[in-house]
């Protein structure tokens, strides 16, 4: 193998390795990043956003292997127990988690696998949150 397909493989990896862990862990990667490198996640987010509408058409056509956990609505009972819950999962402050739940529909967890996104949504519907895979 040459080192360029070596390089190749690596960074291969590494974008599984990422793509496998929770926004929690994410969070504090970008942080890491942040404060050591000066790198910032603003662009890449907005790319990632833009990402799965531009993908829909190809797809629809192949068998759905990630979903997007959106959250559509909680019930009074359950808002203060799913602002704990996002607070905890996504590693955010307490208004911020406030934010996001007040400003139903939101992709709680964007392009999961399917045994994550079905984990995701159980946890959430115990909260009392209404939740849709997409």
């Amino acid at each position: 193998m040459s080192k360029k397909q070596e390089k190749t493989t690596e960074e291969q990896q590494v974008v599984e390795t990422l793509l496998n862990l929770n926004v929690k862990q994410l969070k504090t990667i970008i942080d890491i990043l942040g404060k050591e490198h000066g790198i910032t996640a603003t662009p890449a987010v907005a790319a990632v956003a833009a990402a799965p509408a531009a993908g829909q058409a190809a797809a629809a056509e192949d068998v759905q292997s990630t979903f997007d956990v959106v959250i559509t609505s909680v019930d009074a009972k359950g808002k203060l127990a799913l602002i704990r819950h996002v607070k905890e999962q996504k590693g955010i402050t307490t208004k911020e988690a406030m934010d996001f739940v007040k400003e139903l529909p939101q992709t709680f967890q964007a392009q999961a696998s399917k045994e994550d996104a079905e984990k995701f949504k159980k946890e959430l519907e115990e909260k009392g949150a209404k939740v849709e895979l997409k």
